[in-house]
């Protein structure tokens, strides 16, 4: 059992998670729940799978993460707020996976930068979402599809006057007066948009995924001999800033990367590094830019997952969890990740092996869908015409779907 949920925890990282179920209103809830545990002789708490009859034993202290997990979920996001897509069927969960760009040796957790004394006396430290991945699980077949989003796409969050990029929504005030942690407005956005039922969340920062990369023992990455270079010389540049807010093991000594193509076993730092590049084309597509960084991004995601789901030792595992969670603030709960990990995991450990992805990818914006202008700051904006929105939603309702799902007739 402490595999399966360190495996679960892990997944909920990475980002393969799943949907929030309600939360129980109050302790009488709770209480109700208490009475129908199923205890071995020891008293440790059974998890029965209910298609398949496998069982799992979760003790006390397995029993205790669990709680820790769901008292520190996000309540700041207002479901009613979202403009969900209620004729979505209901096994297809999609979650929005944030990687915010705080990298402020101070506040080395995205939880503490987001209780962070601002300078305008408002509490949080601005942080921009630069990565904007939807995570579509199909718990039926445990098919796991995700999609990227140019950080720089032009768009006017709901609500508001003025159009923006969307790395700045995270950065704009939620609810409770926050500013870097507004996922309720970056999940409206997405849903206003392209016509989803996103209402559940993950944020992680540069530290969280450095922490995940290294407790596994870095990942291998299939790089071109470009890709090597650049991730070499971005390291030696800013080798000061990486002692300080990338590094979490103080490693001063990291293997250099081969000048070669191929594949090559990079560290935490060097896979970070790796999923920001965007002035190097991509090894296979070579795409560069904004892009490039998503498809990178994608690929580091896959590659991370199938790490995980292989070869993985209970210490390492434990060692992940122990660094993956103080580094993610999300607005779900364990109880509803227990139930979908038991429908996907089977899925995913037939797959592995058999492929060499466990992830199927999508862009938005598409190809010839979008265009460029430069703002009057001087900053470059991706562009994206009302046609072509509708366009993009289509492709992505049949990607994810199989077929265009609206809101309401149209």
């Amino acid at each position: 059992m402490k595999r399966f949920l360190s495996l679960l925890l892990v997944l909920m990282l990475l980002p393969v998670l799943p949907a929030a179920a309600e939360d129980a209103d109050d302790a009488d809830d709770l209480e109700e729940v208490e009475e129908n545990v199923i205890l071995d002789d020891d008293g440790n708490e059974i998890l029965v799978d209910e298609e398949t009859g496998e069982s799992f034993i979760l003790s006390d202290s397995q029993r205790e993460d669990l709680i820790e997990l769901d008292e520190s979920i996000d309540e700041s996001v207002d479901p009613d707020s979202l403009e969900l897509n209620p004729n979505l069927p209901p096994h297809i969960y999609n979650i929005l996976l944030l990687g915010t760009d705080g990298r402020d040796p101070k506040y080395a957790t995205l939880q503490e930068s987001q209780d962070a004394e601002g300078k305008d006396g408002s509490k949080g430290i601005v942080q921009r979402a630069d990565v904007w991945l939807i995570v579509s699980i199909n718990t039926e077949t445990g098919e796991i599809k995700m999609t990227s989003l140019a950080r720089d796409t032009y768009l006017l969050p709901p609500g508001y006057q003025k159009k923006t990029k969307i790395t700045n929504m995270y950065a704009y005030k939620n609810r409770k007066g926050n500013v870097g942690a507004n996922a309720e407005l970056c999940m409206r956005t997405l849903n206003h948009y392209f016509d989803l039922n996103i209402k559940d969340y993950v944020a992680i920062n540069f530290y969280g995924l450095v922490a995940i990369i290294d407790s596994i023992g870095g990942v291998d990455i299939d790089l071109s001999k470009a890709e090597a270079n650049a991730i070499n010389a971005y390291i030696k540049k800013y080798a000061a800033r990486m002692a300080k807010t990338y590094d979490t093991k103080g490693n001063k000594n990291r293997t250099r990367l081969e000048s070669r193509a191929g594949v090559q076993h990079l560290d935490g730092v060097q896979a970070v590094v790796y999923a920001r590049l965007r002035h190097t084309s991509t090894k296979d597509t070579k795409l560069s830019g904004d892009f490039g960084r998503n498809e990178r991004q994608r690929h580091l995601m896959d590659v991370l997952l199938q790490t995980v789901m292989k070869d993985m030792s209970f210490s390492k595992l434990m060692s992940l969890i122990e660094s993956c969670l103080p580094y993610a603030v999300t607005n779900m709960n364990a109880e509803t990740m227990v139930d979908i990990a038991f429908k996907i995991i089977p899925s995913l450990n037939t797959m592995l092996g058999s492929s060499d992805s466990l992830i199927q990818q999508h862009q938005i914006p598409m190809a010839k869908t979008y265009g460029y202008a430069k703002l009057d700051d001087g900053s470059d904006v991706v562009t994206i015409s009302d046609a072509s929105i509708e366009k993009n939603k289509v492709a992505l309702h049949e990607f994810i779907y199989g077929t265009y799902i609206p809101s309401s007739a149209e």
